[in-house]
């Protein structure tokens, strides 16, 4: 991932997902980096699993980005916890 950014990585796919299981009103790329990165990602999982209840670790392993933007989260900590996010996606297909 010599060419890695945020946007490119994340956002976008994310966004992606958010237009799939919530529709257009869903955030875009450009506010996912700009702080709304956790709470896009836990907005999708509350649609698809109808409660937090069986996330709690995941929202552990967020807790302490919640609001910030992509230039202050670590690159390693963005890709665990979106790689994190895909699976409990599609455990729920």
């Amino acid at each position: 991932m010599q060419n890695w950014n945020f946007h490119g990585y994340i956002a976008l796919p994310l966004e992606k997902y958010g237009k799939k299981y919530i529709g257009s009103s869903f955030n875009t790329a450009d506010e996912i980096e700009c702080g709304e990165f956790v709470n896009a990602m836990l907005n999708i999982l509350l649609i698809k699993l109808g409660s937090f209840k069986d996330i709690k670790d995941f929202i552990l392993l967020c807790e302490d980005y919640t609001d910030l933007p992509a230039i202050k989260i670590p690159k390693e900590k963005a890709i665990e916890m979106f790689d994190k996010f895909k699976h409990l996606v599609d455990l729920e297909k």
